[in-house]
């Protein structure tokens, strides 16, 4: 991957780690940072002054088609042919959340402004927008009713059916 100087033409540097293509690349907010998205099933953060390779970030089980950061340079969502997105702590590289629902390779995703929600479209014709707004409150919720309508469609579970008499049914 090659920096260039956009007013002289130059080059300023390349960027040498992705073992293929490279899909994309975008600046963090404050122009630190870069993210790039390879062929090789990896997302790289490099210093955007040095070149230096910060982060490789793996976990994609196929092509990697873009990378970007939240609005506040925290979290970097990535779209991947593997049909999921992925977000990431970039401080520390750690995969903190797979989304999953695509039916084909995803080939976008991006936060909205707050970093709570992000949009993805997929090969597979659709665009998802994904909640990432979950505290404990809400996953408790989520996860009452889901076995509501477990318990709703199968009677016969063997499970405590009062587990979640306390928490509300709306989510």
């Amino acid at each position: 991957m090659k920096i260039w100087d956009a007013d002289t033409g130059e080059e300023i540097r390349t960027l040498k780690g992705h073992r293929a293509l490279v899909r994309s690349a975008v600046f963090s907010p404050d122009s630190k940072q870069i993210a790039s998205a390879s062929r090789d099933s990896t997302v790289k953060i490099w210093d955007a002054a040095t070149g230096t390779l910060i982060r490789n970030l793996t976990g994609h089980s196929e092509s990697v088609n873009s990378a970007v950061f939240s609005s506040d340079g925290k979290r970097i969502a990535s779209a991947s042919a593997d049909n999921t997105v992925k977000i990431w702590d970039v401080a520390t590289g750690k995969e903190l959340v797979t989304l999953s629902g695509h039916s084909a390779s995803v080939i976008s995703a991006v936060f909205n402004l707050d970093g709570k929600r992000i949009v993805s479209a997929s090969n597979d014709n659709s665009v998802r927008v994904w909640d990432l707004d979950w505290d404990l409150d809400k996953l408790t919720k989520r996860g009452c009713h889901l076995l509501r309508e477990s318990l709703e469609s199968n009677p016969n579970a063997n499970i405590d059916r009062h587990l979640c008499d306390d928490i509300p049914a709306s989510l």
